[in-house]
């Protein structure tokens, strides 16, 4: 709660993420409360950049009941927050500000990107001025996931609203699925949403 993390993994050696860097990352963790944190700056450094690796300010993967509020995660060498293969999460009335989520191109980071697990909302939240989509919201392992809400949030400036991929459907899967409902778009420059059906090759794993 309440904490700064800036500067973070610029030379990340970690193998196991090609050298990307974090500003926080909590993997396989049961009951986190991120309440009041602002992550920015954080990320890998110019080579390993332009080889195409991100970061991202705060890095969720594995976990289960989760919350995430009240932060600011901004100006990230990649995203700002990732849910990754988590269950039961509540992300909301954070501010996910001017990432820049250009990774040679392929837009699949995003200011907040959530993928796998189930049972994730993400509500009230201010998504702007990112160098790519708001929000990535993903099947990038074919799991099937379910229980995605996003409810309510802002969209303003980015390239992309929303960029949902490789669930073999366009523009949303079904509402078991994903849920998109009360959120406000502006000034987005390519469009407010963005969809690919497979981007990956159909029903193939991106991993």
């Amino acid at each position: 709660k309440n904490c700064t993390a800036h500067g973070n993994g610029f030379r990340s050696i970690d193998p196991d993420n090609k050298g990307e860097g974090f500003g926080i990352a909590a993997v396989e963790v049961n009951t986190l409360l991120v309440d009041g944190v602002e992550a920015y700056a954080n990320g890998p450094e110019t080579a390993r950049q332009l080889q195409g690796i991100l970061g991202t300010g705060l890095d969720i993967f594995g976990s289960r009941d989760v919350i995430v509020r009240n932060s600011n995660l901004h100006d990230g060498i990649g995203g700002g927050l990732l849910l990754e293969d988590c269950v039961n999460v509540l992300a909301e009335n954070n501010v996910l500000a001017d990432n820049f989520l250009d990774g040679l191109d392929e837009y699949w980071d995003g200011g907040a990107w959530v993928d796998g697990g189930r049972d994730i909302t993400i509500r009230n939240n201010t998504f702007t001025g990112n160098h790519g989509p708001g929000l990535v919201v993903s099947d990038e392992g074919v799991q099937k996931p379910t229980g995605y809400v996003v409810q309510d949030n802002t969209f303003t400036d980015n390239m992309w609203g929303i960029y949902v991929w490789n669930f073999g459907v366009c523009p949303w899967p079904d509402t078991s699925v994903l849920q998109v409902s009360g959120n406000i778009y502006a000034n987005n420059t390519e469009s407010d949403n963005r969809c690919g059906e497979w981007e990956c090759g159909v029903r193939q794993p991106c991993d």
